[in-house]
């Protein structure tokens, strides 16, 4: 392994700290100065390796009562007692935060480990082998400290480590939040024309016919949204009608009729494979599927056509959309949609049914075929389950590529990390393996319509040779270097262009990515904001850009909106990031960027 890399205790290059007891008084809190982590926070659908989302906030007048410590963003945290720690899951805070009780933290010391690199060096530890306790486990601070490891001792080395794995899980990240925002889209489309029955209110009160008691609250909401309430195209909107007629179910628009799941659907149970896998194997990569997802793999599918899936015995009440070659096991019940227009739509009816509701069991819980057969639902003409197919289809069908290509980075991923971070396989070797695949580097998200953020390598990659673009370089080296031509370690500060160079759609800035905020002059960012604001309204696209994409590109996107736009709110930094994280989840700034954020706010966002 060299020379290069050492071998020290853990307590060598992090602290170890537990966290503060949170009564119950305190909690709840929907707002404050710091997130109260708890361990249930983890499982949290945003905090899958940072934590941005709490379910608990605290002023800092509480934080003081309860003499609690704040620990740094970039600090590793985990649960330290019971069955939770067993899991082995570690977590990343993205904001200064406090942690109750029940976890520790790891906070780097930053003279010798990297903090992201030592996260990653946590992931490979099986906490299960050192803990103390038998009924109930538990973690304590003097064994974890004590466990040795070997690690570069170069910090570059170890950031370059880190680099390639956090874009291997930014990457990961963004994927599910991007499927997360598809299905929410159809699903919010399914809820307006077949739940609310939207597009039929709207008719009907252009046309002047009468609304439905049930409905009237619904049309007023319709009519105070006004001039945002967006038309259909003519052609879908004529497959509405403009009246409602009575049913079983209540007032339904005229020409659609109440029936059953069993008329769209054929229901059959799974069965039970002759043989089957725990893992998947080169002859065997087929997954089962039960109540709670897949659980083992089998040679050959039973079913190589969509299929909508959910538990019969056992787990009741999850529905799966499965559109690849899959083996339903035995406790399952299986659909298959009479035509392939009724697809999407029973995949969001099914998801509408409470099928806790139909358990028949009595030791265990039961979902027949016979009780969902006769579930009623209100079925529109085929005409329109068409149009639904069509738009909702294209954008499941984004969703199941992304999820595969989230299963190729994630075994990619998987495979690197304990290599990676042994010595294993170097550096170059993995950056050269993941250039070859495209999978290194680019992060740039449109966070605004025409506004992107990204690093260094997406403007040198996509946008340096394109025309129609602004560029804001928020970034000293190599920019403004060399638009300015020194050698020195920093401009002559005499130079005219000292804070800022502009050659035509590029702004050129001398930001440093400091830790102390007193470094980031407000004048910089005043004009990269106005820059940014006169690109847009050229109607151009803008790029803003850091080396890494992560702090001061990110920043400076962050306070664009919170100050120009209603993307995001602006009440408060700590609100306004964790909606940002949503939009660009790089976002990761800097002691100083942060530092510079909370100063300013006010004077960017206040009344």
């Amino acid at each position: 392994m060299g020379s290069e890399w050492v071998t020290v205790a853990l307590g060598e290059i992090c602290e170890f700290r537990s966290g503060t007891a949170f009564p119950t008084k305190y909690q709840g809190a929907k707002a404050g100065k710091y997130p109260f982590i708890k361990v249930s926070d983890m499982n949290l659908p945003m905090n899958s390796r940072w934590i941005v989302q709490a379910t608990h906030w605290v002023s800092e007048e509480v934080r003081r009562k309860l003499k609690a410590r704040v620990y740094p963003p970039g600090a590793t945290v985990f649960a330290k007692i019971g069955v939770a720690l067993t899991y082995n899951r570690r977590r990343l805070l993205a904001l200064p935060s406090i942690i109750d009780n029940n976890m520790m933290s790891a906070i780097p010391r930053s003279s010798m480990v990297d903090a992201k690199f030592l996260y990653y060096l946590l992931c490979t530890l099986d906490f299960n082998e050192i803990v103390s306790g038998t009924a109930l486990p538990y973690l304590s601070a003097n064994d974890l400290a004590n466990i040795e490891v070997t690690i570069p001792k170069s910090l570059s080395e170890q950031r370059a480590i880190a680099h390639i794995l956090g874009t291997l899980d930014d990457k990961i990240e963004l994927l599910r939040r991007i499927n997360e925002t598809l299905e929410a889209m159809a699903r919010a489309l399914f809820k307006s024309w077949f739940v609310d029955f939207d597009p039929v209110i709207d008719n009907a009160l252009e046309a002047g016919k009468p609304i439905p008691d049930a409905l009237a609250e619904k049309a007023k909401r319709r009519l105070a949204l006004g001039d945002k309430r967006k038309p259909l195209p003519e052609h879908i909107r004529r497959l509405f009608p403009d009246r409602f007629v009575d049913s079983e179910l209540g007032p339904i628009p005229e020409g659609w009729r109440v029936t059953t799941v069993g008329e769209i659907a054929k229901i059959a149970s799974g069965k039970r494979p002759e043989q089957r896998f725990s893992e998947p194997r080169e002859d065997a990569k087929v997954p089962i599927y039960g109540g709670n997802g897949p659980m083992a793999y089998v040679r050959e599918p039973l079913y190589d056509q969509p299929i909508l899936l959910t538990g019969r015995v056992g787990t009741l009440g999850r529905v799966f959309r499965i559109t690849f070659p899959c083996w339903p096991s035995d406790n399952t019940l299986v659909l298959l949609a009479r035509k392939p227009e009724y697809y999407e739509f029973l995949y969001f009816q099914l998801n509408l049914l409470d099928l806790q509701v139909l358990n028949r069991g009595s030791t265990q819980p039961l979902l027949t075929q016979t009780d969902l057969n006769v579930q009623p639902i209100i079925k529109p003409p085929d005409d329109l389950l068409i149009r639904f197919h069509v738009i909702a289809a294209a954008l499941l069908e984004k969703v199941d590529a992304n999820q595969k290509l989230d299963c190729t980075l994630t075994a990619i991923r998987d495979a690197l990390l304990p290599k990676l971070i042994s010595g294993e396989i170097r550096v170059k070797n993995a950056e050269e393996f993941l250039e070859e695949r495209a999978l290194l580097g680019d992060c740039m998200i449109e966070i605004y319509p025409n506004l992107y953020i990204g690093n260094m390598q997406d403007y040198e990659k996509h946008v340096k040779h394109q025309k129609g673009w602004w560029v804001v370089h928020a970034c000293k080296d190599p920019y403004h270097r060399q638009a300015l031509g020194y050698r020195t370690r920093g401009a002559p500060k005499d130079h005219p262009e000292y804070l800022w160079a502009r050659r035509g759609h590029r702004l050129i800035l001398n930001l440093v990515d400091a830790a102390d905020p007193a470094y980031i002059p407000k004048e910089i960012v005043d004009t990269a904001l106005k820059f940014i604001q006169e690109g847009l309204s050229e109607g151009a696209r803008v790029l803003v850009h850091c080396n890494q994409g992560e702090s001061r590109s990110a920043a400076i996107g962050l306070l664009y909106l919170a100050a120009f736009t209603d993307a995001i709110p602006n009440s408060s930094l700590e609100e306004a990031e964790q909606a940002f994280l949503r939009i660009y989840p790089y976002y990761r700034p800097n002691k100083g960027m942060r530092g510079f954020l909370a100063n300013y706010w006010a004077a960017y966002c206040g009344p």
